[in-house]
């Protein structure tokens, strides 16, 4: 098969987030199941380029700006876009720039057989021509992530980016998921037929077991990561208990609190407070070597989210061998297996927090046998020769179909 993957990130150079570790895993993975693999992303330089890495023919694309009508009589019309629809622009401007480079592989000789895309952005807002198979993968739509996060918004933004985001959704030939949760709430919300779950793959074997015995917290750091919750169970355990392991929490700032406060303020000042001062550690970002690394000193990973699809921060985790603690949302129960290969606790419960940490205080054989089953549960269900198997057979399958 010849596949073509879209996302404007993938490492190294716009590698922010799980959309980008997901295209990386998966483009991979079935480049080495013998299909032709392309991968098209932004390039953050403005220069177009392309390279062959890993067996993944990469095209870096820049996206230039959204043309506007031009003159002083439409001067007005452009203030209002710019006022009303400043990241609508943006993201329709990166779905024009796709389909163009879409249409010019294909020129080039390229017959893609599936096209894959994320909903998040719209991003294959405008290949509903486009010949080939069209997946739209999900991820979390960006109305979900608006709303958790209270990022503040243009008027007309979350209107029209969801306007978007839905089309690209239907205009696809197949919908998938990485989990059964954001599934359910999608085909419901969107009122679509069939959504197919595919969970995000993840090499295993390229990490290894947990030495450490620190505690830990990987992830973009924000309001829908539940950080601040755990802010608030980690100071109650500080208080009550004498030398509890260190907390390291590894990730950059986003978004506000429900106040309005900058959340990395907010993080900072609990951080400063008694008696989490000095016993917090925040590194504001790390290359994906260095993150193993930390967690390759940790003993527990705690993920507190009050929403989460199916994060790699926790695939991540559980493949070192660490004790998973988490919320009970998401894709989380379908990640872990609580009791077995890791801790559910209630979303948004410090208490309940609290209490399934402190299970672990000086519990080094509960940690152990948790982490244990947590990294075979990932080597055995979610590892990405099993995960890339099922999408070479669900590709298959839909090229029939259409």
């Amino acid at each position: 098969m010849q596949i073509l993957y879209i996302s404007s990130e993938y490492p190294p150079e716009t590698g922010f987030g799980g959309i980008g570790t997901y295209t990386k895993h998966v483009a991979e993975g079935m480049a080495l199941r013998g299909n032709t693999v392309h991968v098209l992303s932004r390039s953050l330089n403005e220069v177009n380029s392309v390279a062959l890495v890993n067996g993944v023919t990469v095209h870096r694309i820049s996206s230039g700006n959204y043309n506007l009508p031009k003159g002083k009589i439409f001067f007005p019309f452009r203030q209002f876009c710019y006022r009303m629809l400043p990241h609508t622009l943006v993201r329709l401007c990166w779905a024009r720039a796709v389909a163009k480079a879409v249409k010019e592989l294909r020129n080039e000789g390229n017959r893609f057989d599936i096209i894959e895309y994320p909903e998040c952005g719209g991003e294959g807002y405008y290949l509903k021509k486009s010949p080939g198979v069209r997946i739209a993968k999900l991820h979390t739509p960006w109305y979900m992530l608006s709303e958790i996060d209270r990022i503040r918004e243009a008027p007309g933004d979350r209107i029209l980016l969801t306007f978007i985001e839905k089309r690209s959704v239907v205009n696809a030939h197949l919908v998938t998921s990485p989990s059964q949760a954001l599934a359910d709430i999608i085909r419901k919300r969107w009122k679509l037929p069939f959504i197919k779950v595919i969970h995000n793959p993840l090499p295993s074997g390229d990490y290894h077991q947990t030495s450490g015995g620190g505690w830990i917290y990987t992830g973009r750091v924000e309001m829908r990561k539940g950080v601040h919750i755990l802010l608030e169970a980690y100071s109650e355990i500080c208080r009550t208990h004498s030398g509890p392991p260190p907390l390291k929490i590894i990730g950059r700032a986003y978004g506000v609190m429900s106040d309005g406060t900058d959340f990395g303020e907010h993080i900072r000042s609990q951080i400063r407070e008694t008696p989490l001062k000095g016993n917090v550690e925040w590194i504001e970002g790390l290359p994906l070597e260095d993150v193993k690394k930390n967690l390759l000193s940790s003993s527990v990973a705690i993920f507190p989210s009050i929403w989460e699809n199916f994060p790699y921060a926790a695939l991540e985790a559980m493949a070192c061998g660490l004790a998973v603690v988490a919320s009970d949302c998401g894709g989380y129960p379908e990640m872990l297996q609580h009791g077995k290969s890791g801790l559910l606790v209630t979303p948004k419960n410090p208490v309940e927090l609290k209490a399934a940490l402190e299970k672990l205080l000086g519990n080094r054989e509960m940690i152990y046998e948790l982490g244990k089953a947590a990294r075979v549960r990932v080597n055995t269900h979610f590892d990405t020769r099993l995960i890339c198997e099922e999408v070479q057979n669900i590709y298959e399958k839909a090229i029939r179909e259409n």
